[in-house]
């Protein structure tokens, strides 16, 4: 499956901002304390809304279509679990 996460107005996308933030420790699947690490070390402890929307999809091995203005957090929605699934690989592997 896919999910578009919509974004039809500035004033949806307004609204987002003003949502709670979600602190990456709280994350469900968890991340492994080497990318929390790099988070915290980079001063990067909050998530956006993009981010919290889109990364336990993507830890959980969800397709993810995303749309959303420059800023909003849409590289490190990627990348973080993009890193966190190939540490996860490589650990299964060095088994």
């Amino acid at each position: 499956p896919v999910f578009l996460l919509p974004r039809d107005s500035e004033a949806e996308e307004f609204e987002a901002l003003r949502r709670p933030t979600v602190f990456w420790t709280k994350v469900r699947p968890y991340l492994s304390p080497h990318v929390l690490y790099g988070l915290v070390r980079s001063e990067i402890c909050r998530m956006t809304p993009i981010q919290s929307a889109c990364v336990p999809l993507m830890l959980s091995h969800q397709n993810v279509v995303v749309r959303a203005t420059t800023g909003s957090g849409k590289t490190l929605a990627f990348l973080v679990p993009a890193y966190e699934l190939m540490l996860r690989r490589h650990r299964s592997r060095a088994k």
